[in-house]
């Protein structure tokens, strides 16, 4: 069908706004739903008659491989994705995704071992990856460069408000039904939520959308204003050592993501003495904080134009809050601390995927997205494992946690600083 003609634009009334109304919706609901199925894992793993079931009461360590494995094909899923989405376009790559992944939850449900779950969640880690590349796959068609910040940072926040709707959704559904229908429960929000919104609400590129406006389309295009030009080759791209920086800056804050979520209930219950219930509900308020700083940072990064120095300095400040905040006995003081670190932790996580269209145009953004993010992931799998080997050499203690996260996410920092000097800034129009 072909785009109807619209006339000339003489107001903004004449102007659509479907990046915003349609586009922009639907990857956030998708990025949000997807968060709750990654996420839930580490609610479940909690619940002792999970642990009972699968025969992982005192397993520590294998209790976090299930996040473990999840990541490392999470990350290979989108190494494969990359260049999937810049062949068929991501409309397709994400509705296909979402029907794999849905179907792997369902999997996950049935599992009666541990072996059937650690195969779901593989398979569920290959389908998810279409998610990061698919996004950035469709900001850089959809959204001119200074709008990019809020718009990354708007889907990004899927994640986190999943996050802090996983806690408390997953927690009731443990409690009301069992850990088996949460499972379910996920995989039919993935076919009846997002397919749906993929299929009647989005297209690959807005001059297929027949709702929007020259004025719109003339807005979008405005790609020009970036100091360095981003480049559609991957042998520029991939030999240019700033890029690795970038992937640096990802991989340590995937570690501390990863690390600190999958346990942060069990941090909760037995370091702090919340109880299941109350532990599912600080950690969805835990999230639900950071959206706030997750859309100032996207706004400050549009507006002042400095996205390594802003989230270099986010990083930095997120280090210091997890380590003094893990240092404190005073309970209400120490959450406090760890809320406004992680907070910026996770503000600064969407910063990097803003950053990364200083790098990568349009053609190669599938791949450059799916290389950054898979690589993030699959460097990052252990972290889950790892914090759970430390609290088990340590007599159950987060203390040696909380000192490697904190220097995990100060080498983040670092990372992004190097880049400051580089000036992938927008320029001022």
């Amino acid at each position: 069908m072909a785009r109807p003609e619209l006339g000339t634009v003489t107001n903004l009334k004449d102007s659509s706004k479907v990046r915003w109304l349609f586009i922009m919706p639907t990857l956030f609901i998708a990025t949000l739903i997807a968060q709750i199925d990654k996420s839930s894992i580490s609610i479940v793993m909690a619940n002792h008659t999970f642990l009972k079931d699968m025969g992982l009461v005192n397993h520590p360590a294998i209790v976090g491989g299930l996040v473990s494995a999840f990541l490392i094909s999470y990350g290979a899923g989108q190494l494969l994705w990359g260049p999937i989405i810049d062949r068929i376009g991501p409309r397709r790559a994400a509705m296909l995704g979402v029907t794999l992944w849905a179907i792997t939850l369902i999997w996950g449900g049935f599992s009666y071992s541990a072996l059937m779950l650690y195969l779901s969640r593989i398979f569920l880690g290959l389908s998810e990856g279409v998610l990061y590349p698919v996004c950035n796959a469709y900001v850089v068609r959809w959204f001119a460069i200074h709008e990019r910040g809020r718009a990354q940072s708007i889907w990004f926040n899927g994640a986190t408000v999943g996050s802090a709707v996983g806690g408390a959704l997953v927690t009731s559904i443990i409690i009301s039904l069992g850990w088996r229908p949460a499972f379910f429960i996920l995989a039919i929000l993935g076919l009846v939520v997002v397919l749906p919104m993929l299929l009647f609400l989005t297209k690959d590129d807005p001059t297929q959308h027949s709702r929007v406006s020259k004025h719109e389309l003339k807005i979008i295009e405005q790609d020009s204003t970036l100091l360095v030009t981003p480049s559609d080759k991957g042998s520029t791209i991939l030999v240019n050592y700033k890029y690795w920086l970038l992937v640096i800056s990802l991989v340590a804050n995937n570690i501390f993501f990863w690390g600190w979520s999958s346990w942060l209930p069990t941090y909760l219950m037995n370091t702090r003495h919340f109880s299941f219930k109350s532990a599912g509900g600080m950690t969805a308020l835990t999230f639900a904080l950071e959206v706030v700083v997750v859309l100032l940072l996207g706004y400050l990064t549009d507006r002042i134009r400095r996205r390594a120095p802003l989230g270099a300095l986010g990083f930095l400040i997120a280090a210091l809050g997890v380590y003094i905040g893990g240092s404190i006995l005073n309970v209400p003081l120490a959450m406090g601390i760890m809320i406004i670190g992680v907070s910026c932790q996770q503000a600064c996580a969407g910063n990097v995927q803003a950053l990364l269209h200083s790098f990568s145009g349009k053609q190669f953004m599938g791949r450059a997205a799916g290389i950054m993010n898979g690589v993030g992931n699959i460097m990052s799998f252990l972290a889950p494992t790892i914090v759970g080997l430390m609290i088990g050499l340590n007599s159950s203690s987060f203390s040696s946690v909380m000192l490697f996260l904190s220097i995990d996410l100060l080498v983040a920092s670092i990372a992004l600083a190097l880049l400051i000097k580089s000036k992938y800034w927008i320029l001022e129009e």
